[in-house]
């Protein structure tokens, strides 16, 4: 699934390097213990695109973004309720060239709001990985998770 999260009024609470270091590590953490499966990202100062999936389909899927957002708020903005849009906008990727298209935008992302020249100079992304090969333990080229999900 392509997966975008934003924040209310798309308010630019990841504005700050150190505050997107901070997003990341939780990201990575919710992939970590949520069994989801993390294709590529792309961490913007009001918003969240993933590519994702579950073995557990839809509702894995569901409880992975919700944990992350659950987590990131009690971490980052403890003082502050509702930071998030209460829902998230995915889209089915039923197509290799959706699937494409969607990583292309995810990773473009940056670049198109002028943040950078090239998607590779934003490190809050799975860029690198996907155009320089740079290794990942977190990200995964594989669908192996889409087989788990075929044999339920």
């Amino acid at each position: 699934m392509f997966i975008t999260t934003m924040t209310n009024d798309w308010e630019r609470l990841f504005g700050r390097p150190a505050v997107r270091d901070q997003v990341q590590d939780i990201l990575f953490g919710c992939v970590g213990v949520s069994g989801a499966s993390l294709m590529a990202y792309c961490i913007m100062p009001d918003h969240v695109h993933m590519i994702a999936g579950h073995s557990d389909g839809g509702p894995g899927i569901s409880r992975f973004v919700g944990g992350f957002k659950s987590l990131l708020s009690r971490r980052l903005f403890p003082d502050r309720h509702g930071i998030w849009v209460r829902r998230f906008d995915d889209v089915v990727l039923r197509s290799d060239s959706v699937f494409r298209a969607k990583l292309e935008y995810t990773h473009q992302n940056p670049v198109s709001a002028g943040f950078v020249a090239d998607a590779t100079e934003w490190r809050w992304s799975s860029a690198r990985f996907w155009l320089l090969d740079e290794p990942s333990s977190i990200l995964t080229k594989s669908w192996e998770w889409i087989d788990a999900l075929r044999v339920l």
